[in-house]
């Protein structure tokens, strides 16, 4: 019987023994880290994409993925159980709502956990639509993780349903632009990439797109004349494009073509196609100019017509010459044909007494 309990005791003990040996020699060194090289977002797809190089330590068996939860806090995402695995599909990513940031870890086969790598962000794009100034105002998250290794951003534009092209090239330091001439109806779509000084390593954003609701400008106004029809006034008309639906205008005028240029008429509510003016009380021996401008609903010029402008005729006698010079009417956007010249006797009728080339003025 004391024999049974020593071979038992012993046979206790030597276990002991054997576990406490096998406790001291289990690894306990931690995995050295792997190395987070980009984050980046499809723009189609709205996934989110990691890629890292692997971790040094021959004994890793997986790789967890952190992502930050707004909590001051990195919170296990996802583990992939895959030694050889350097990339990462986020599926059920956020990142089209707005940015999100990453860190990863390699697990070896004693379940040691190394260090988490250095946070990368993905990029966020927005996009703000100002009808009143007819503009989209791009912003952008900076892409973080690359410290001050980003060479630039490039901003990709896709309008309806053509591809996506290069709209522009901007510095690390800037994180928005402003795209104007903006056409009404019409979707735009945009997303940012960053490019890494190293010139291989790039980020996307995801897609943000904005419908431009707003009154179609017109594509053009043309000036069709100003020509004197009567004592100290000149008659005006212009043709608008019938497409646009604007419908406030405003009339310009100035004695120098380069301005500055006065409001002298205002139309509201305009319907029409053409529109006509006579303006009075002037002196037909100074030139006048004008032009017509379209107005949007924020009382903002979105288009205007080409110059138009009165001819101021000259004449000089000598014996039984007269000598006639006039300022050239240079502002038709399809240039002068011809000038006629008439002359008028007493209370007779204009006759015309000679035609000359659209570049004289003598």
């Amino acid at each position: 019987m004391k024999l049974d309990l020593i071979k038992n005791i012993a046979l206790i003990l030597l276990g002991l023994n054997v576990f406490s040996i096998n406790v001291c020699c289990q690894d306990e060194d931690r995995p050295e880290s792997p190395t987070l090289e980009r984050v980046s977002v499809d723009p189609f797809s709205g996934h989110t994409l990691l890629q890292w190089t692997l971790s040094s330590s021959p004994d890793v068996e997986a790789y967890i993925i952190y992502i930050f939860k707004n909590t001051d806090f990195f919170a296990m995402d996802d583990t992939i159980w895959d030694a050889g695995a350097t990339t990462y599909e986020n599926i059920i990513s956020n990142a089209s709502v707005f940015s999100e940031s990453y860190k990863i870890a390699a697990w070896d086969s004693t379940g040691n956990i190394s260090a988490m790598t250095d946070s990368h962000s993905t990029i966020f794009c927005s996009a703000e639509f100002d009808s009143c100034q007819a503009e989209v105002n791009i912003s952008w998250t900076p892409y973080k993780g690359w410290n001050d290794s980003i060479n630039s951003y490039i901003i990709y534009q896709r309008i309806e349903e053509d591809s996506f092209k290069i709209l522009q090239q901007i510095s690390p330091s800037d994180n928005q632009f402003i795209q104007s001439d903006i056409q009404a109806y019409t979707e735009y779509c945009y997303y940012v990439e960053a490019i890494h000084t190293d010139g291989i390593k790039k980020s996307t954003s995801n897609m943000t797109c904005e419908y431009t609701q707003m009154a179609r400008t017109p594509e053009y106004i043309n000036a069709d004349y100003a020509t004197v029809s009567g004592e100290n006034e000149i008659s005006l008309s212009f043709t608008v494009d019938p497409a646009s639906e604007i419908k406030n205008f405003k009339l310009l005028r100035s004695v120098d073509e380069t301005g500055p240029f006065d409001t002298i008429e205002v139309f509201q509510n305009v319907t029409s196609a053409k529109i006509e003016y006579v303006d009075q009380g002037l002196d037909l021996n100074q030139n006048h100019y004008y032009r017509l401008a379209a107005m949007n609903v924020c009382n903002k010029i979105v288009q205007q017509s080409n110059l138009a402008g009165n001819i101021v005729l000259t004449v000089s006698n000598q014996d039984i010459f007269n000598t006639l010079s006039w300022t050239p009417y240079q502002y038709w956007l399809g240039g002068i044909d011809e000038y006629q010249v008439s002359r008028l006797i007493g209370n007779g009728l204009p006759e015309l007494i000679i035609t000359l080339p659209g570049t004289d003025s003598i």
